[in-house]
C-alpha cells in the first residue's frame, strides 16, 4: 500500500486510503462552530436573562388608567404575565446591551390566541425600565400603551 505524500488530505477508510477534502471539513467545522455560538447566545448570553420587572402600564390616552404587570426574561423568553393570562403566549425577545451591561435596549412581539399581536419595546437604565406597547387587534386596529417600572427584588 503507497502512502499518500500530504497525509491531511486523505485518510484511512476499511484499509484504504480515501481523499478527503480539508476545506470541506473546515467548512463544516464552522457551521457546527456557529450553530453551537448561536445556541448559546440564545439559550444563555442576553443581557436581560433571569430577571424580572414590576411595571406600570397605562394606555397612552387622556384620563387612561393603568394596570401592573410583571414582565419575565428567561432563557431567551419574553412573558408578560398580566397578557399571558388574556392568551399571549411566551416569545423570544431580542435585546443589546448599549453601556458596561448597565443600559440595553430589547424588542418582543407576542401572538395572541385571537390573532392579535403585542409589539414591546423597552430600555433598561440600571434597575429601571421603560418603553412602549402596541396591541395590534385581527381586525387592523391598535392601541398604544407606555409602561416604566423597575427591577424585582
Amino acid at each position: 500500500m503507497q502512502i499518500p505524500q500530504n497525509l491531511l488530505q486523505y485518510r484511512v477508510f476499511q484499509g484504504r486510503w480515501i481523499a478527503e477534502s480539508a476545506e470541506g471539513s473546515l467548512r463544516v467545522l464552522l457551521i457546527v462552530a456557529l450553530g453551537l455560538a448561536a445556541f448559546a447566545y440564545r439559550s444563555f448570553g442576553r443581557p436581560l436573562d433571569g430577571s424580572a420587572w414590576d411595571v406600570h402600564v397605562r394606555r397612552q390616552a387622556l384620563f387612561a388608567l393603568g394596570h401592573k404587570d410583571t414582565l419575565i426574561f428567561d432563557r431567551g423568553r419574553f412573558s408578560s404575565m398580566s397578557k399571558t393570562g388574556e392568551g399571549f403566549k411566551p416569545s423570544g425577545y431580542d435585546a443589546q446591551a448599549e453601556k458596561a451591561g448597565s443600559v440595553a435596549t430589547w424588542q418582543a412581539e407576542s401572538s395572541g390566541q385571537d390573532g392579535s399581536l403585542l409589539e414591546w419595546n423597552g430600555q433598561v437604565d440600571g434597575d429601571r425600565m421603560r418603553g412602549t406597547l402596541v396591541w395590534t387587534r385581527k381586525d387592523g386596529t391598535s392601541k398604544a400603551y407606555s409602561f416604566s417600572g423597575r427591577r424585582r427584588a
